[in-house]
């Protein structure tokens, strides 16, 4: 940066300040001087354009005028399908991919990336991620174990006042697409119990597929009923 420069604009003669001997004028006549005809640009349109480039390119095939200036033809023309696409890889994107399970119509995407279900069927059965897992609510936890409900507590309190040994969600047993885990095992009796406050449609049809499979496994169920019979409940 140079020293400022003391000098008087060449139109209103008002006093100015700059950092270079080139200005000649104050803020407001040089605006009003780039207006109409003192604008340098006044009347230079088209060709008499120092920006000007020969125009819009149009397409040699079809004629229309064009957006991209780096592409020959335009896109229309281009047709990009088969192997004038720019994502094209050995003929795959001329092939329509179905879901290998419910013969669903898939993405592309699916297969490039190995997978050949639809998003319904990956989540599926042993395919979903939370196949064999217990997801725990947040009800609370007693003895440092998190269980599901309150009814599971009052019983697990239950057993051990009348010193009944216990063991919380101890087996998972498989169903083919799905798992059963049962809530208590009582080891003195050889028994599962699984406690129900209330009995939701899929838990019905899980708990009568696993009786089907497991005819050997001698589970009970333990209802709001059965608490308050025992007296684990009030």
């Amino acid at each position: 940066m140079g020293k400022n420069f003391k000098m008087k604009c060449i139109d209103c003669n008002k006093q100015i300040l700059g950092h270079s001997k080139h200005i000649k004028r104050c803020k407001k006549c040089y605006y009003n001087s780039r207006k109409g005809i003192g604008n340098p640009m006044y009347g230079r349109k088209g060709k008499k354009h120092p920006n000007w480039k020969g125009g819009k390119p149009k397409c040699p095939k079809c004629g229309k005028v064009m957006s991209n200036y780096s592409d020959k033809i335009c896109l229309k023309c281009q047709n990009r399908k088969g192997k004038n696409n720019s994502n094209y890889k050995d003929g795959k994107t001329l092939k329509n991919y179905y879901c290998k399970d419910c013969g669903k119509l898939i993405c592309l995407t699916n297969v490039y990336n190995g997978n050949k279900r639809c998003k319904s069927c990956a989540q599926k059965g042993k395919l979903n991620h939370r196949y064999g897992k217990i997801s725990h609510g947040k009800w609370g936890t007693y003895k440092g174990i998190r269980m599901r409900s309150s009814y599971e507590i009052a019983y697990a309190k239950w057993c051990d006042k009348n010193n009944i040994k216990w063991l919380y969600e101890s087996k998972t047993f498989d169903l083919g697409d799905t798992t059963y885990t049962p809530d208590f095992y009582l080891p003195k009796t050889d028994e599962y119990i699984e406690v129900k406050g209330y009995w939701r449609k899929d838990a019905i049809e899980k708990f009568t597929i696993f009786k089907i499979t497991y005819p050997e496994i001698d589970i009970k169920i333990k209802d709001k009923d059965d608490l308050l019979m025992i007296g684990a409940i009030k």
